[in-house]
């Protein structure tokens, strides 16, 4: 019977050639998109998951709340947390620290920028990176010692065989030898932390304990991360919230007045600790991605992806339903003959369905190579490392094989109900009436219009934003800029840098500024104020064209200038400011070790962008710096 049915298929679709391609053209671009949306998809939930102590691992983050009474969330901790936490927590078996930098390694003549992470040596215990080379429990045990990856081995000397052999990186202004104590496997794109070399943590800090941060609590500029212990008979990991609650008795007892002062000096208010898990790390957007960490994402753009792969499918089974409805009618003698011969209603299903099936099989095909040959450019366009045995993966093939069976079920079974459910006696004496069928298959004409608005509506909204990213005013002239960045530890040479570039041809002009969003605590009277602060040089302001509407600029030839008078935004006189009096000449206060340095302001610049396009301006606070504060070009 089957063999007949495929026969039947065969004939019908040969019989039928322009529908048949038309109906396979229509499904195959459908499903060609559905694929690329769902390996999209595929990859975003996958972050992460490939350590084996991935569900007892989370990250520490911060939650504080302003005097707006708005919530701040921080990705970043400082020092102290992960031993204090580890230690006076019997839930917590084990703690990493996670900071990162660019810095640049020696390749003969060749300077070239890498991702080296500071981890603890725990590192190996929480995290699972195959180790190639090397003891993973001693790999970060010398302090002048390296953990490169297999990438990096070939890249620099041709082999992995490099255990001992000496690298040469600037870690700090000069360069230097360090020796290569391990390797391990490239990390995969689908991972949170990517490095190119390890280094040991206490590698960061001076040997002499004298390091500001040691101490420091809630001075975000790095990551912790915990494991939680599991329970040996059901392997059940503590509840994070119990643990959560017992980390602010151990922020009390360590910290408690240190963190008063910062909320105090910050006007910010509930500073509390969480715990992120870490396979949830990646599509959680609240907290930040930073210090090592690869550039987050949103579960938001997966659902808004998979909608719309739903809806696409959607519209090319209507469009099937519609082209096998309006074939119905060649059929109809068929159908009652095959009816008043004896078979039944459920062989005749069989038969449409199985007609559904080898078409949208023979659909997959076209889809397939279409996937095949676009999926390089697909991978580039959206940033990640789809490569094509991806969809070779059990897990995919999984997908695809369920996406026939859906596609089958909803193109092929209700055409296969309605043409199975013709009377014969109508048929062979010719009276069979179409109408209700005629009204089902306008209402999903209708409904495949509605679905190709909706989406072409969506396209032109995304297309609007991302021309309003390109186009907004942001305060400052962005074109025929570009920005370049000082190495970590070379800010000093950056003005040898910018004077060497002041003598190009087609240059016009050469400015510096310090980098990222920093923010300090000032003090207008007795008054704490949190604001943004730059470093910047005399000729930043003019390079992009940010005017000053009240005072002057700042001259680095002013002594005064360069040691006490500063810049301040629109927003920032508004809002911290007397209103009763000029802002120019105003005092500001900053506070440094036990003394508040008096800061007088000389001018007033213009709001400028320097945060999200969401974000309303930020007060702001502008100082002419020493050539190793600013590290942008």
């Amino acid at each position: 019977m089957l063999q007949n049915y495929l026969k039947i298929a065969v004939r019908q679709l040969w019989r039928n050639r322009v529908l048949s391609t038309i109906n396979i053209v229509g499904l195959s671009a459908g499903l060609a998109a559905v694929m690329f949306i769902l390996l999209f998809v595929q990859d975003e939930v996958s972050y992460d998951r490939f350590h084996t102590r991935g569900d007892g691992l989370y990250r520490v983050v911060l939650n504080t709340t302003n005097a707006d009474g708005n919530e701040i969330k921080s990705g970043a901790t400082g020092v102290p947390e992960g031993p204090a936490f580890a230690t006076e927590l019997p839930e917590v078996a084990d703690f990493c620290r996670v900071q990162g930098y660019e810095m640049l390694f020696r390749k003969n003549e060749e300077a070239i920028y890498q991702q080296v992470l500071y981890v603890d040596t725990s590192f190996f215990r929480l995290f699972s990176f195959d180790v190639l080379a090397g003891d993973s429990r001693t790999l970060l045990n010398d302090p002048g010692g390296v953990v490169v990856t297999e990438e990096i081995a070939r890249k620099y000397f041709g082999t992995t065989d490099v255990l001992n052999r000496l690298i040469t990186i600037d870690a700090g202004g000069d360069f230097d030898e360090y020796r290569i104590t391990g390797v391990v496997k490239t990390p995969p794109m689908n991972s949170s932390i990517r490095f190119d070399v390890l280094r040991p943590f206490v590698a960061s800090l001076p040997p002499d304990g004298k390091h500001w941060s040691r101490n420091e609590w809630a001075e975000g500029f790095l990551n912790t991360f915990v494991l939680l212990h599991a329970d040996r008979t059901s392997k059940a990991v503590p509840d994070p919230i119990a643990v959560e609650r017992k980390m602010a008795t151990v922020v009390a007892k360590y910290a408690r007045r240190q963190l008063e002062r910062i909320l105090r000096e910050s006007g910010t208010f509930n500073l509390t600790y969480s715990l992120q898990p870490y396979t949830a790390m990646h599509l959680d957007d609240r907290y930040d991605m930073n210090n090592g960490l690869a550039r987050g994402s949103s579960s938001v753009y997966s659902y808004i992806l998979s909608g719309i792969a739903g809806l696409i499918l959607l519209l090319a089974c209507i469009n099937f339903v519609n082209l096998t409805l309006g074939r119905s009618l060649r059929r109809t003698k068929e159908i009652g003959i095959r009816k008043a011969t004896g078979s039944t209603r459920r062989q005749l299903i069989g038969q449409f369905v199985g007609e559904t099936f080898l078409l949208t099989l023979l659909a997959f095909i076209p889809a397939l190579v279409l996937v095949y040959a676009l999926l390089p450019q697909f991978s580039n366009l959206a940033n990640k490392a789809l490569q094509l045995h991806f969809l070779l993966t059990p897990q995919t093939l999984g997908l695809f094989a369920g996406l026939v069976v859906l596609v089958t079920g909803l193109a092929g079974f209700y055409p296969a109900l309605v043409l199975s459910g013709f009377n014969p006696t109508q048929i062979l004496y010719g009276r069979l009436r179409f109408s209700g069928r005629n009204r089902l298959g306008k209402s999903l004409v209708v409904l495949q219009f509605v679905i190709a608005m909706v989406l072409l509506i969506g396209t032109a909204v995304l297309h609007g934003q991302f021309n309003y990213i390109q186009t907004a005013d942001v305060g400052y002239e962005r074109a025929n800029r570009v920005r370049i960045y000082v190495p970590w530890g070379r800010e000093k040479q950056g003005e040898l840098v910018k004077q060497a570039l002041r003598g190009q041809t087609g240059i016009e002009a050469v400015a510096r500024k310090s980098g990222g969003h920093q923010y300090g605590t000032y003090y207008v009277g007795n008054k704490p104020v949190k604001s943004g602060r730059e470093w910047i040089d005399d000729q930043y302001l003019t390079f992009v064209n940010v005017p000053i509407i009240a005072g002057r600029g700042l001259r680095t030839a002013s002594p005064a200038d360069s040691l006490s008078n500063v810049l301040v935004n629109e927003t920032f006189a508004k809002q911290f400011l007397s209103a009763n009096r000029p802002a120019v000449g105003q005092v500001i206060q900053q506070q440094v070790d036990s003394v508040r340095l008096n800061l007088t302001v000389a001018g007033v610049v213009r709001d400028y962008q320097y945060r999200s396009l969401r974000d309303k301006p930020e007060p702001i606070l502008l100082q002419l710096g020493k050539p190793e504060q600013m590290n942008q070009l």
